[in-house]
């Protein structure tokens, strides 16, 4: 088979109410199962209706692959943070795409940085641009100052990539 019939085009769009099949899917899958119990639905429904907050999922083939959490922090003395709360992927393209996405909304929030809780970075630290993440408190942490150099010159993947 060739790279070009293999090639499959992902999306990463907002999470959608009925996407919660898939994202308690993936959750399974690893390892961190969330009840589908009326709590848990209402949890889900809550996050997707907040505005304060990104919950993006990367589709192929109309199925979602993967999901990127991200809440934010307005501070008055320190400026705006971003957290990324939860990312899983299928694949490392997958999760490298969420990243950038998470990278990519808080720039465009004007964020001053992006912190990773430990579960999360789980999903990320092996891939490519990790390394510009200093770790304090058990959170990793990126400056979005080295972000913003990465983004001009395209070393952040975009929202819409094709594998």
């Amino acid at each position: 088979m060739s790279e070009q019939t293999s090639a499959v085009e992902m999306h990463v769009r907002r999470v959608r109410r009925t996407d919660l099949h898939d994202i308690v899917d993936l959750l399974k899958a690893a390892d961190r199962p969330l009840a589908v119990d009326r709590a848990g639905a209402k949890r889900f429904r809550n996050i997707v209706g907040d505005l304060g907050c990104d919950f993006d999922v990367t589709v192929a083939r109309e199925r979602v692959c993967g999901f990127v959490h991200i809440t934010y922090v307005r501070d008055l003395l320190l400026g705006n943070r971003a957290q990324l709360m939860a990312l899983i992927g299928a694949t490392q393209e997958v999760r490298q795409i969420l990243l950038g996405r998470a990278v990519h909304r808080a720039l465009r929030r004007r964020c001053r940085d992006v912190t990773v809780l430990p579960n999360a970075w789980v999903a990320i630290e092996s891939l490519d641009f990790t390394d510009d993440w200093r770790s304090a408190d058990g959170c990793r942490r990126l400056d979005l100052e080295a972000g913003r150099r990465n983004a001009a010159t395209g070393d952040l993947p975009a929202g819409r990539q094709t594998c």
